[in-house]
């Protein structure tokens, strides 16, 4: 059975889509997208290259779609663009649609924090149901911390992490091995499966309560012994940098040789400046992926990507 590749035109899907396509052994397209003057957005389908796979408005009839577009900032604009390239495409025949979100927007608002809020990563999810999305694969997503299947509002979903691939390039690209190794947040724990084989079983782990959108309170165990050693610090997003700034001010005062921070998501707040104040907390190198390209984002998802599609069963 046919099956291609679409990317849209969220930071590096389109890098991520390729290498997925490249992979798979898969044709790859790019989606148009225009921004016309009042900001509304058009997607366009390259229509002329699908036409030879079938008749006019059913273009891909019978085949098995992946579409990869991230929801980084602008997430708007880009979960915008997500929905209306789904539409389109099942609009047009396709047989099955897997929709690729290396970083999902809204995935911090799961639930009402104080009354009155939406829980805008349900209705997130509510809309793909309602597009028929048939298979969602995500990457460290926020509100699903575990590695493998699960039920997004109704939607098969598949959670990748880049947990292991980050290990690795700490070992192999900068001579890193056997770390002491802090989880600031245990909702993060699942990670240390990936994480153990690689960099060994020296673990620390947080108990982390946010108290608002850049404060952050963190207790930590009081008999840690870090002093000298080098520590490796995994989250799985950095936005204003508090949590990893707070973690890092704690192992300083424990006395810490080396900080590496390492997450998957690389948000990056007040205009970089969150990037800045990881540095002056004490954190010597941070490595990210390209979930959201920073100059940090040294991981390549795509290869990640590609065997949680392997593991959908879409390709037999």
């Amino acid at each position: 059975m046919s099956c291609i590749v679409f990317a849209g035109s969220c930071g590096s899907s389109k890098q991520i889509g390729k290498t997925v396509a490249q992979i798979l052994d898969l044709p790859f397209y790019e989606v148009e997208t225009k921004t016309f003057p009042d900001t509304e957005m058009l997607v366009r389908l390259p229509i002329e290259k699908l036409r030879e796979k079938g008749p006019p408005k059913k273009e891909l009839k019978d085949m098995n779609v992946i579409y990869v577009q991230s929801t980084a900032p602008a997430q708007s604009q880009h979960l915008i663009e997500l929905f209306l390239t789904v539409e389109n495409i099942k609009s047009r025949g396709a047989r099955s649609l897997i929709v690729v979100v290396p970083y999902l927007a809204h995935a911090r608002q799961d639930k009402e924090f104080t009354p009155g809020e939406t829980i805008s990563n349900k209705v997130i999810g509510k809309i793909m149901k309602r597009l028929k999305v048939d298979y969602l694969i995500t990457v460290d997503v926020h509100f699903h911390r575990e590695v493998g299947h699960y039920s997004y509002e109704g939607i098969r979903a598949y959670n990748a992490t880049a947990a292991k691939a980050l290990a690795e390039y700490i070992r192999d690209k900068l001579g890193i091995n056997n770390p002491k190794i802090l989880i600031p947040d245990e909702g993060h724990k699942p990670i240390i499966k990936a994480v153990m084989p690689i960099l060994g079983k020296d673990i620390i782990f947080g108990k982390k309560e946010r108290l608002g959108d850049r404060e952050v309170y963190i207790s930590f165990p009081e008999d840690t012994s870090v002093k000298g050693k080098t520590v490796a610090v995994f989250d799985d997003m950095i936005s204003t940098g508090t949590t990893c700034i707070k973690a890092a001010e704690y192992l300083k005062k424990m006395g810490a040789d080396r900080i590496i921070l390492a997450a998957t998501h690389a948000l990056y707040v007040d205009h970089g400046k969150a990037r800045s104040r990881l540095f002056n907390a004490g954190i010597e190198r941070v490595v990210t992926t390209n979930t959201i390209p920073q100059e940090d984002s040294v991981v390549d998802v795509g290869p990640i990507i590609a065997d949680a599609i392997k593991l959908s069963g879409f390709l037999s």
